[in-house]
């Protein structure tokens, strides 16, 4: 049974919440995709709002967290993540963990919306749990800061 690695910076970061897809996996830490920003691109009808989504951007950074579990549950975050409807897509990035530079799955957005998209107070939120354990303060309290200022958002 061959392991992968998967680089979660949404509401997979949230444990509880990745429980729901994939039953078995481990952990292994804060991590960071270095040149992408954070965004809301796409209209997530279940989350009633937006939904993360990595964009490229140079000097940028993202911080999530590095989960590890057997290849064979790929398909279950793939069909969580809409790939077969064409939402997203899983990439191959370098994530920067623990001082080493490890390659690992994660998941873009497709079609990009021109303007970001607000996300519901409960997708922030469980955003923000998941980041509450796997980010700097800095980076959650900026990222907390953007959802208040730009969107609105009583959190």
């Amino acid at each position: 049974m061959e392991k992968i690695y998967y680089f979660a910076y949404g509401s997979c970061m949230d444990q509880v919440d990745f429980t729901r897809t994939i039953a078995e996996f481990e952990v292994l830490g804060s991590a960071i995709l270095k040149n992408y920003r954070l965004a809301f691109t796409l209209y997530g009808e279940s989350r009633y709002g937006g939904v993360a989504d990595v964009v490229r951007s140079l000097g940028d950074e993202v911080q999530g967290v590095l989960y590890s579990f057997a290849q064979e549950e790929l398909p279950h975050l793939d069909q969580r993540e809409g790939v077969h409807l064409g939402k997203y897509e899983r990439i191959e990035v370098d994530i920067h963990f623990q001082g080493k530079r490890v390659r690992a799955y994660t998941y873009q957005v497709v079609d990009k919306a021109q303007q970001e998209i607000a996300p519901s107070a409960y997708y922030a939120g469980l955003m923000i749990n998941g980041m509450s354990k796997f980010a700097t303060e800095e980076y959650k309290k900026s990222f907390t800061n953007r959802l208040q200022q730009g969107f609105g958002l009583k959190l």
